[in-house]
């Protein structure tokens, strides 16, 4: 992309299809994009279920790490 956004806004997909870690990577990578996007110190938004950063179930420690390590979470 070459114009960094200020600002994501996003309700990543999580697909109900029985395959819940196909369903995670595919939303673990779609958070991993959309972080790579921004511009520094900018903001992003996701509307995801909490066990996402929660639940070791869906085991996407990538996505998880990314998040709790380069970022500052509001609210979960």
């Amino acid at each position: 992309m070459s114009i960094n956004p200020r600002a994501i806004a996003a309700n990543p997909p999580f697909v109900e299809d029985g395959n819940s870690q196909r369903a995670a990577r595919f939303a673990a990578r779609f958070i991993e994009k959309s972080s790579c996007w921004l511009a520094k110190d900018s903001q992003v938004t996701f509307i995801s279920p909490q066990s996402f950063l929660t639940n070791m179930t869906y085991r996407i420690p990538n996505a998880r790490n990314l998040l709790t390590e380069n970022c500052q979470i509001f609210e979960v």
